[in-house]
């Protein structure tokens, strides 16, 4: 659970960020996806990807600062009980 003020932004900083340290491990310090002696770039990999989830579930449920968005719902909206029974007496 995200709890705060501009966790996406921090989220989106974060993931430009990572890159950097993974192409530094991978080709500066020649370190490979599990590591030998060390901790490999697994972890920063999978820090991108939780990241990619604050960004995109729009933070949590629980932040002090919560986007507008248009929400489009293409399909059709679910059939309740009653819609059911006034489509089949008609």
């Amino acid at each position: 659970m995200a709890f705060g003020v501009f966790t996406q932004l921090a989220a989106l900083a974060m993931i430009l960020i990572m890159p950097g340290a993974i192409q530094k491990k991978i080709f500066v310090w020649h370190i490979g996806f599990w590591g030998e002696k060390t901790y490999g770039w697994h972890y920063d990999l999978m820090f991108i990807v939780m990241n990619l989830v604050i960004l995109f579930t729009d933070g949590g449920r629980r932040v002090l600062m919560k986007q507008k968005r248009e929400r489009h719902n293409y399909c059709s909206p679910p059939l309740g009980p009653s819609l059911i029974v006034q489509s089949v007496r008609a």
